[in-house]
């Protein structure tokens, strides 16, 4: 997949988890597979904590006048 007009299409489960007690990260862990495939490549990750999102951080390569032509 290139580019936010690319497309792909899968399957796959994950598991919120929060840990007990004060000061811990929360993840979320499973698996995802393209097409028809359920698994295969495995889904770690770890929710940032105290972090505020910046949408205009997120970048990316398009042909002009092409889907993303009207994000702002």
């Amino acid at each position: 997949m290139v580019g936010p007009a690319s497309t792909t299409k899968g399957k796959g489960y994950f598991v919120y988890k929060r840990p007990a007690g004060d000061d811990v990260d929360d993840t979320l862990e499973g698996e995802y597979g393209l097409n028809e495939r359920e698994v295969g490549s495995k889904w770690d990750c770890v929710k940032q904590r105290r972090v505020t999102p910046d949408l205009k951080s997120i970048g990316g390569n398009a042909e002009t006048g092409g889907p993303s032509k009207d994000w702002k």
